[in-house]
């Protein structure tokens, strides 16, 4: 069975840091486990970066440029105004994930541009 652990980061961060320690879980017990990430920060050849060169060394550019509209909400109602991705900026994921041909893929923090919703449901 192979598994795919789809997250924004592999080790920086609460979320992500569960999800690297399912994956790490997963490998001690024989299970083909595979990461697809955003930005990569450790050294596991099992974690695979979808992001640009660029936002490997400037991992918090791609979600300030994907909230970047977000500037020109207009809203009184402060709570209306929090934090969300969305999700306009291209990515690369779903080829990746084609050629991985994963048999089950489990979603952990997917935000900041990561990916958008049509891509999930595909």
């Amino acid at each position: 069975m192979k598994v795919l652990l789809l997250s924004t980061y592999d080790t920086r961060g609460g979320a992500a840091k569960a999800a690297y320690r399912l994956h790490n879980g997963l490998k001690s017990m024989g299970t083909d486990s595979q990461m697809l990430v955003q930005v990569k920060f450790s050294n596991d050849e099992d974690v695979i970066a979808t992001g640009s060169k660029i936002v490997q060394k400037y991992p918090k550019l791609k979600p300030r440029l994907d909230s970047f509209p977000k500037l020109f909400f207009k809203s009184t109602d402060k709570t209306e105004r929090g934090a969300f991705s969305l999700q306009w900026l291209p990515n690369s994921i779903e080829s990746r994930i084609v050629e991985l041909e994963p048999d089950i893929i489990n979603l952990h923090w997917i935000s900041g541009g990561f990916t958008n919703i049509k891509t999930i449901a595909k």
